[in-house]
């Protein structure tokens, strides 16, 4: 007799709901989809009004690289992740060298912007999702032209020598953490996060420590609650 696919805690079977979350990437119409895509082009790039960290207007660039994603995915999942969406899994340096080409060639070498964006399904800083070659690069970039960098982190990547390494190639860019809540219990069975209010702290105080800003993603209502 078929088990039936069921919530957890419901039903004949319980499964866990970040498998749940998980099965649309993995169905073939969306593996056939992200084979389809050129690895050597980025996901998207546009462009935005913003404001710099001392509150001056600027136009700002949003640079969404197509990359393998998020290692924690890799392995789990936050329960409400769609980020899968705009990844490869055979993304290599040069096809990211490529796409960062590509860019700035759209953009006119970012001349016309204040502000980078780089976002990477995953976290920039993360060895395992994108080559240190490639994180140098955009770092150094963005420093030797002037424009205020902000890139997306999970906790464990934002230790000490992680950051002083980074600070020596650009000293004054903006760490964006999804943190979701500010609750452990929130991040643990709701969100699926992987990490601890605790571990978020220590990456702040490390960020600040290094002179870098920090923002935080909030949810206004996580997955599950009422």
């Amino acid at each position: 007799m078929a088990t039936r696919l069921t919530l957890v805690g419901q039903g004949e079977k319980a499964q866990r709901v970040h498998d749940l979350v998980k099965a649309p990437a993995n169905t073939p119409e969306s593996r056939r989809r992200q084979a389809s895509w050129d690895a050597s082009r980025p996901a998207t790039v546009y462009t935005t009004p913003e404001m710099l960290p001392d509150g001056t207007p600027c136009s700002a660039a949003t640079v969404i690289l197509r990359t393998k994603g998020c290692h924690w995915w890799w392995s789990s999942g936050c329960t409400f992740c769609g980020y899968f969406n705009d990844t490869r899994d055979d993304v290599t340096e040069a096809d990211l060298q490529a796409q960062w080409d590509w860019s700035a060639a759209k953009l006119n070498g970012f001349a016309d912007v204040q502000m980078v964006k780089v976002y990477t399904s995953g976290s920039l800083l993360e060895d395992r999702e994108i080559p240190v070659g490639f994180q140098e690069r955009v770092l150094r970039e963005c420093a030797e032209r002037g424009l205020h960098l902000i890139v997306e982190s999970r906790t464990e990547q934002l230790t000490q020598e992680k950051l002083a390494w980074a600070t020596t190639i650009n000293p004054d860019f903006t760490v964006a953490i999804g943190l979701e809540a500010y609750d452990d219990e929130v991040l643990r069975f709701h969100v699926n996060k992987g990490f601890s209010v605790r571990s978020y702290d220590r990456a702040v105080a490390n960020l600040k420590e290094a002179g870098l800003r920090v923002k935080a993603y909030l949810m206004f209502k996580p997955p599950f609650m009422s």
